[in-house]
């Protein structure tokens, strides 16, 4: 199961596609992903709202979109 900001259940129908997108055990890779793992990170929601996309989502606005041009 997902669940939603609101606590609302949906049955997970991602299932982990496009995980393999990054390939099978990349050292570099799989190091920092068990240390976000290890925190209580999500490691892939599709198009789900998380937490972790959120505040992607936010640093990407504040860094990318609006951040000064030289």
């Amino acid at each position: 199961m997902l669940y939603s900001a609101d606590d609302r259940a949906y049955l997970d129908f991602f299932a982990g596609a496009g995980a393999l997108n990054y390939g099978h055990n990349n050292p570099v890779l799989k190091s920092r992903l068990m240390a976000y793992l290890a925190n209580d990170g999500i490691i892939h929601s599709l198009d789900m709202w998380t937490e972790a996309k959120a505040d992607f989502l936010r640093a990407f606005r504040d860094f990318v979109l609006i951040s000064p041009r030289p």
